[in-house]
């Protein structure tokens, strides 16, 4: 799996390289055992970027976990159906096979993986048992709801290592007087029709 070959899983292609660049600061600057988060996922582009650069800086070991409830939601750009998660199920899961990595999918809101999934949910590694307390990266492409935003930032951030980052997509004009009191936020970004934030990292 290429980088170009991911970038055609995308709805927005002129921001990967801005998406890519983050990533590749996060990987060089956070334990490789630290796992990346997607929020919002559609097809995949953005998971199979970070699953790709992780199997070229040889971070295998590197988790990704991604959310999204999928199936027949409304959208603006229209109906996410089940052919979609179908897509997205199935290029991760042979591009993690073929590359030997670590991906796991939670189909659901956010809001319900903060509340009932997170807390009681782990894994082993090495034969240690492990959960989601610490994150490297965190990609939030969801529900842009500002109550929801809000919740998932309240949560993520403290979650955050040194040297971590959040991205946002779609920042709504609210965001940027209720971030300002935050350490380490960076300007807006706009590409195309998508604007970002990111927070933590080099933001300079």
């Amino acid at each position: 799996m290429s980088i170009e070959r991911a970038m055609l899983c995308t709805d927005n292609p002129l921001s990967f390289k801005f998406l890519e660049d983050a990533m590749r600061q996060t990987l060089a600057s956070t334990p490789s055992d630290l796992p990346f988060i997607e929020v919002g996922c559609r097809i995949g582009g953005s998971a199979l970027l970070a699953l790709a650069l992780f199997a070229e800086t040889s971070q295998r070991k590197r988790w990704l976990f991604t959310i999204d409830p999928h199936g027949s939601l409304q959208y603006p750009e229209g109906v996410y159906g089940d052919d979609l998660y179908r897509e997205f199920m199935e290029a991760t899961s042979v591009f993690c096979k073929a590359e030997q990595l670590c991906h796991y999918h939670f189909r659901q809101m956010s809001e319900d993986w903060i509340v009932h999934t997170q807390p009681r949910w782990s894994w082993f590694d090495n034969g240690k048992r492990r959960m989601i307390d610490r994150v490297a990266f965190v990609y939030l492409d969801g529900d842009h709801r500002r109550e929801v935003i809000e919740k998932e930032l309240q949560f993520f951030l403290p979650l955050l290592a040194p040297g971590g980052m959040i991205m946002l997509d779609i920042v709504d004009t609210w965001l940027p007087d209720y971030v300002s009191g935050l350490p380490n936020v960076g300007e807006h970004t706009i590409i195309g029709d998508h604007k970002y934030m990111v927070m933590g990292g080099d933001v300079s």
